[in-house]
């Protein structure tokens, strides 16, 4: 299985609490050496390094501040990214 954890979709939350659900998916990926995970971070970004095979990290530009480009981003800009890798 694939998964792609969107860490911009935190980014609304503090960031203490950015951090521990960044944190709580890079260790689930840790512990499920079986499935993919693909992290998204905004370009520029600090990351945790991969620590294993099974984590990956992808950088995108940043989210777009009009609400309309949203649709878009999400249902072209997201899955192009992600079938890249």
């Amino acid at each position: 299985m694939v998964v792609a954890v969107n860490t911009l979709s935190f980014s609304v939350f503090s960031k203490e609490e950015n951090n521990f659900y960044t944190s709580l998916f890079y260790l689930l990926a840790q512990q499920n050496l079986q499935h993919q995970f693909n992290f998204i971070y905004e370009e520029g970004n600090n990351i945790l390094p991969p620590a294993t095979e099974n984590i990956s990290c992808l950088f995108i530009k940043p989210l777009p501040k009009n609400p309309i480009l949203w649709r878009f981003w999400y249902n072209y800009k997201i899955p192009l990214l992600l079938k890249k890798n």
